[in-house]
């Protein structure tokens, strides 16, 4: 029988999360780690992963009666042990996860392509002194008036709306630029080898000629929401007027015609712009690169 992807992933985890070579990577210090203790990183690994909402105390009680681990150990035990695990252990693991993930064409698409949603959120993070030195903070006051400030940060997902997955992501400053981190994004698919089928949706955010531009320089297929001011071609499409669909060329402005030639980039392209009507009567346009008769509508 052969074994889901689900079930092969949770083997991959077991084995890699014991293995001496990757511990050997992920440990703060050589020493660490090294003798056999209540706590070993296999351990530390699984209860990180459980992001349980009950008390770290309660959670370590549980392990304890539940035979995972032999004796009882604090809170404060477990926090020295968790200073000796590095973060890295996590990210070499969605890595490979992804890459067993996409080992085979077994997953779904859509008319053959594999469909990324993406787009940024805001994330609100324990403020410390460290945090706020990454990330930055935002200063506010309480219903009280009181004056104070909390960390933020920004994070960039690349996910595939089809298969569930969290394709791509990074954690970014609160006040970085979504157009520029999602440009990032694209930039380390095309360097890690992204499938040629793949499809990009963007919010209307993400609507702009230096946008597009790079999507058509590194040859990515995409679906991007349009603001009724972002390009004049869209207009009529929004008004309800002509055609629904139409395929245009658009130009870059005078004044950012150097900088995309500089880099590389096209300075003028050739895109479909669709009107869509939703349930609620309200008028969408799409701006895309599919041209393909048999995917228009």
């Amino acid at each position: 029988m052969t074994m889901s992807k689900k079930q092969l992933l949770i083997d991959f985890t077991r084995r890699e999360i014991r293995r001496l070579g990757f511990i050997n990577q992920h440990k703060s210090a050589p020493k660490d780690f090294t003798r056999e203790r209540v706590f070993n990183f296999a351990m530390v690994f699984i209860v990180l992963l459980q992001k349980s909402v009950k008390s770290l105390q309660l959670v370590l009680n549980e392990l304890l009666i539940e035979a995972h681990i032999k004796n009882t150990v604090t809170s404060s035990d477990y926090s020295q042990v968790r200073k000796k695990f590095k973060h890295t252990a996590f990210i070499a693991l969605n890595e490979k996860a992804i890459e067993l993930y996409y080992s085979d064409d077994k997953i779904k698409r859509w008319k053959g392509y594999r469909v990324f949603g993406v787009d940024a959120s805001r994330i609100i993070l324990p403020y410390h002194r460290d945090i706020s030195a990454e990330f930055g903070d935002i200063p506010m006051k309480n219903q009280h008036g009181e004056s104070g400030h909390y960390s933020s940060a920004l994070f960039e997902c690349r996910y595939d709306v089809l298969n569930h997955i969290a394709y791509q992501g990074g954690l970014y400053r609160h006040d970085c630029y979504g157009v520029d981190l999602a440009l990032d994004l694209l930039k380390q698919s095309v360097e890690r080898g992204s499938d040629s089928r793949d499809l990009d949706i963007y919010d209307r955010g993400y609507a702009s000629y230096e946008m597009i531009a790079h999507l058509v320089h590194y040859k990515r297929a995409f679906v991007i929401r349009c603001k009724a001011n972002t390009f004049k071609e869209a207009r009529s499409l929004f008004s309800g007027q002509g055609h629904w669909s139409k395929t245009v060329k658009l130009s870059a402005s005078l004044h950012k015609k150097q900088e995309l030639q500089e880099a590389g980039l096209p300075i003028e392209l050739e895109v479909r712009f669709v009107s869509v009507v939703l349930d609620t009567g309200e008028i969408e346009v799409l701006i895309t690169s599919l041209m393909d008769a048999d995917i228009q509508r």
